[in-house]
């Protein structure tokens, strides 16, 4: 069953896939480093997001309050090249609040 999805909600999609690449370049480089766990944790939990709205689904049961929560403020501090992947999200999450519950964002 295919959902159509709202054009806010498709820019959020793109963005949350382009911070998943830059995420996987730098999981690729921390391999075999200590980091690279926390990295891998991250990315793992960004593609369970972007999974949510893909199949059209409300962010879920267990929805962060931020992004800092999502992918945790520790990696997120020591990774500061995904702030700007963050701003842009967060900004998209905004203009797509009809459609997402807006107690969560």
């Amino acid at each position: 069953m295919s959902v159509e999805l709202s054009v806010d909600r498709q820019r959020l999609r793109r963005e949350i896939s382009k911070l998943i690449a830059a995420i996987e370049r730098e999981w690729k480089e921390e391999l075999g480093a200590p980091e690279a766990v926390a990295t891998e944790r991250a990315l793992r939990k960004t593609h369970q997001f972007l999974t949510g709205l893909t199949d059209g689904k409300p962010l879920g049961l267990e929805t962060p309050e931020t992004l800092s929560d999502l992918l945790g403020a520790a990696w997120l501090e020591s990774h500061p090249w995904a702030i700007p992947h963050v701003a842009k999200i967060q900004k998209a999450i905004r203009q797509d609040e009809i459609t997402l519950a807006p107690e969560t964002i």
